[in-house]
């Protein structure tokens, strides 16, 4: 408990240094955010990728993961379409099925902010919760270290705790939706 205390007392810091010089930034010039359904290849995910850590309105600090999956798969084909938030905002759409992955959009400052403050609710190193059925849903945080922390439900005897199923609705929303500017 300790841990996760210091955990959100960590992030809470991060994101109010994070907010200033986000205030800076917009003040000094307006930043432009990539939208768009466009395919996107390895070199271009990783120009994207360089592009957008380069930019000063993504969170920073160890404590956060490197990566947030939300997803849902299984059922005949096995299928997983999984939505892929890196620490710079990058939403990326993988799909097994097809093997596609495409560049969504860069979520804005306050919504990663939100993120990190609703994972941070869920706990999931210290979460125990893998129930998934023929067809299951998840959420993933993957730390710096390689290191993954889940949940994974689906079975229709282990009904999951509402806060799960809550930010996954709620993000699964966020990141399939492109934003228009």
């Amino acid at each position: 408990m300790t841990k996760s205390i210091l955990m959100l007392i960590s992030m809470g810091f991060l994101i109010l240094i994070t907010l200033v010089a986000c205030n800076r930034e917009q003040s000094q010039s307006k930043s432009s955010t990539t939208t768009g359904n466009e395919k996107v290849s390895a070199q271009n995910t990783e120009a994207s990728t360089e592009k957008a850590a380069t930019d000063e309105r993504h969170v920073k600090g160890a404590e956060l993961p490197k990566l947030v999956t939300i997803g849902e798969g299984g059922g005949f084909s096995g299928a997983v379409t999984s939505f892929i938030t890196q620490r710079n905002g990058t939403v990326t759409r993988h799909n097994t099925y097809n093997n596609s992955k495409v560049l969504l959009h860069n979520l804005e400052l306050d919504v990663l902010n939100q993120l990190y403050d609703d994972l941070a609710e869920l706990d999931l190193p210290n979460a125990k919760f893998s129930y998934p059925g023929n067809m299951y849903k998840f959420i993933t945080m993957e730390m710096e270290d390689g290191t993954k922390h889940s949940v994974k439900w689906g079975n229709p005897s282990k009904m999951p705790p509402a806060k799960y199923m809550n930010f996954y609705s709620k993000y699964m929303g966020i990141f399939n939706t492109p934003v228009e500017k």
